[in-house]
């Protein structure tokens, strides 16, 4: 990974998820100082220290800053992943996703500034934080505001802040509580896959490149939100290939849900960079261009029917 150092102490909130899991032995190839995990579970944190050993598991939960605080006493790194993520349960009770998701990402900034170790953060958002419609996508799209606001404010303060960077991701495929991962249980038993709607499309990135791009992002300067260039699905090709002979039905959109993902808005792309297969969005910068069309699911790279078989095939 760059711009990290073997002297580097390195913090993932919310690690023993799935991001976390594919993190933690790419920064230990790095030879960093030391990685710690803050998360609440504490099953799969004996599990992963069965694992991992020499990783330092703390239980605690980004909602009690006092956690936080002895979470990064020392660190130099955080990777803010921490975050409830279902798109209908944010529905329902949307205070619990405001309390992780917004309060937490309050409190982890808070107690990184306390501390005065941290150098950089990396704040892990969604597509869905970009023209938000669902509850989780607008407490991601304030974590974005809270990392350009503390990126703001302290670059005018100190010579060397921190640097607060964002990530903002896709559907990562078979992640937890990934479509994928429901759609093989159902298969598993015996059952039709349920689909909500069949031509909404899907932006997916696979876990190896979700890290890489949270391995770019930290050679970027402070208030960057980096996003990747990935493709998308349209989820009735995915349930066919996925389904085969067991088929799908048609369940009906759920609250919260949008027809086609937005990674990036006609109102942001003035002032975004495009280099490779990444995009830069600096929303404090001043317009590169007058304007620019949106980078949406519908409109993106669509999979093929033969790389769907192949992202797959481990859980078919």
């Amino acid at each position: 990974m760059k711009n990290l150092s073997p002297m580097d102490i390195v913090l993932i909130t919310g690690g023993t998820g799935s991001l976390g899991q594919a993190l933690i032995p790419r920064l230990l190839k790095r030879n960093v100082y030391d990685v710690r995990v803050l998360s609440r579970d504490e099953k799969k944190q004996a599990d992963l220290r069965a694992k991992w050993p020499t990783v330092k598991f703390i239980l605690g939960d980004v909602r009690d800053l006092r956690a936080c605080q002895e979470a990064v006493r020392g660190v130099t790194v955080v990777i803010h992943g921490a975050s409830l993520k279902y798109v209908d349960i944010s529905e329902r009770q949307p205070t619990e996703y405001v309390l992780t998701n917004v309060m937490g990402t309050i409190n982890i900034i808070n107690a990184a500034l306390q501390e005065g170790t941290v150098e950089t953060m990396i704040g892990i958002s969604s597509d869905k934080a970009c023209a938000p419609l669902n509850t989780y996508g607008l407490t991601k799209g304030l974590l974005e505001k809270l990392f350009i606001e503390t990126h703001q404010s302290r670059s005018k303060v100190l010579r060397t802040p921190p640097r607060f960077i964002v990530c903002r991701y896709g559907n990562v495929f078979a992640s937890r509580g990934s479509v994928v991962l429901k759609w093989s249980e159902q298969i598993k038993r015996g059952e039709k896959i349920r689909v909500t709607d069949p031509d909404m499309t899907r932006f997916f990135f696979s876990l190896d490149d979700a890290v890489d791009l949270i391995d770019y992002a930290l050679s970027m300067d402070s208030g960057t939100i980096v996003a990747k260039a990935m493709p998308s699905a349209r989820l009735g090709d995915l349930a066919d290939v996925m389904a085969g002979p067991v088929g799908f039905e048609v369940v009906g959109q759920r609250p919260g849900e949008k027809t086609h993902e937005d990674l990036l808005s006609a109102f942001e792309m003035p002032r975004v960079v495009r280099r490779e297969d990444y995009f830069l969005y600096r929303p404090l910068n001043d317009p590169n261009k007058r304007h620019g069309p949106p980078y949406t699911s519908n409109t993106a790279r669509r999979l093929t029917r033969q790389e769907l078989l192949d992202w797959i095939e481990p859980w078919r």
